[in-house]
């Protein structure tokens, strides 16, 4: 299992925010913005993919729609990029 790379998301609400942290196992090696947003994309891609699974209530263009709206909203707004000077 060397060749396994991993990455968590962990979601922490904050007064009438919510934090979103990103992390990976400090044994592990580090992880760049483009392995951590490919793992990511794959993750979203699989959610959408099982939509169509008819035990699931929701459809694949419903997510999308849910998760293109998210980045909109996450880019539009000036906080973002004030937040993610913060982590760089």
């Amino acid at each position: 299992m060397e060749n396994q790379l991993s990455l968590t998301v962990t979601l922490k609400p904050n007064d009438e925010q919510v934090s979103v942290l990103i992390t990976y196992p400090k044994e592990q090696r580090k992880l760049s913005l483009l392995e951590m947003s490919q793992m990511l994309t794959g993750g979203i891609s699989l959610i959408v993919k099982l939509a169509g699974n008819e035990n699931e209530d929701i459809k694949d263009y419903e997510i999308m729609e849910r998760v293109i709206k998210q980045l909109n909203e996450d880019f539009i707004s000036t906080q973002s990029f004030d937040d993610a000077k913060r982590i760089g």
